[in-house]
């Protein structure tokens, strides 16, 4: 299934980086390798300030485009942990 583009922003992909839509429909990053005990920083480099829908997953393509695809069609189990 082809994912659907959103937004064209043509913000450039860095390989040191993960790239990711946050809450506020933003494309923010982290550094892909972090040390241990270090406050993870959110760095936000793009606000396109779009509205995620429900029912879709979000994402930065390799032309640093925002996509999504239809999470919907798909059955997601709840994995619940087993009492010892």
């Amino acid at each position: 299934m082809p994912s659907e583009l959103v937004k064209k922003t043509g913000v450039r992909v860095d390989k040191n980086y993960i790239y990711f839509v946050d809450d506020n429909g933003n494309i923010s990053r982290i550094r892909e390798i972090m040390t241990p005990g270090k406050k993870i920083e959110v760095e936000v480099i793009y606000k396109s300030k779009i509205n995620k829908e429900s029912g879709y997953v979000y994402f930065i393509n390799q032309q640093g485009n925002i996509c999504r695809n239809d999470f919907s069609k798909y059955q997601v189990q709840k994995v619940t942990k087993k009492k010892k």
